[in-house]
């Protein structure tokens, strides 16, 4: 994707990778980078002339994202007793999921699909 002021997002996925559940993201700027690497159960890495080897990565959603996923429903029960407001807007989610179709549609078309919300 390209944004209007000219910086480029880039999406790979698959469904599949043999050696683990790999999730990873990298956004790279003149300032910087920030990376968020794939989670293991330990950070355990052992190195030899025969290779390096550390643990697999982390094989489901619960396992990976259990933090993630209690500050949720810790947020969720804070704003249905309005002791928060939500965080992200159904404009929000409305609009991720525009761009989800217009991605979706650029495959098919082999286009570049303009999004406006």
């Amino acid at each position: 994707m390209r944004y209007p002021s000219g910086a480029v997002a880039n999406i790979d996925l698959s469904r599949k990778a043999c050696y683990g559940y790999d999730q990873r993201i990298e956004v790279l700027g003149d300032k910087g980078m920030v990376q968020a690497q794939n989670k293991q159960p330990t950070t355990v890495i052992h190195s030899t002339d025969q290779g390096v080897n550390s643990d697999p990565n982390c094989y489901s959603f619960p396992q990976r994202y259990e933090h993630a996923y209690a500050l949720e429903l810790e947020h969720f029960v804070e704003v249905i007793l309005g002791k928060a407001e939500p965080k992200l807007s159904h404009t929000d989610a409305r609009n991720v999921a525009i761009i989800a179709d217009a991605a979706e549609e650029s495959v098919r078309s082999g286009r570049k699909v303009v999004i406006s919300y």
